[in-house]
């Protein structure tokens, strides 16, 4: 991608002689990304997820006991009352499983549950 910006290569020769598909580092060089990406991007942010995970401390701290159910049906709430979209089933109202297992390994404070 350097040599591409800096003009000492064309894009087809920078794909042939990296053995990168010509689409693939077109696509990198028009949104300035490296990183390979695989998924779905979280549902919430980082910072929206601190906070998800401070209410959720809360609860334990008021002697409610925290269970997988309890942490997937707050976070159907929680990106309710924040307007932040989500793919989660509406008619239970309640996050899926494998979203509870993601946010699991990224909580190690949650392990307990796992």
């Amino acid at each position: 991608m350097t040599a591409i910006k800096k003009g000492k290569l064309s894009s087809n020769a920078a794909a042939a002689r990296y053995n990168i598909p010509r689409r693939t580092l077109r696509n990198h060089l028009l949104n300035g990304s490296t990183k390979k990406k695989m998924g779905r991007a979280p549902v919430m942010t980082r910072d929206q997820e601190n906070e998800f995970v401070k209410e959720i401390l809360s609860y334990e701290n008021n002697g409610t006991p925290v269970t997988s159910k309890l942490i997937r049906k707050q976070a159907f709430i929680f990106c309710k009352k924040l307007k932040i979209k989500h793919n989660f089933n509406e008619q239970d109202e309640i996050a899926g499983r494998r979203w509870l297992q993601l946010f699991l390994s990224r909580h190690p404070e949650f392990q307990r549950l796992n």
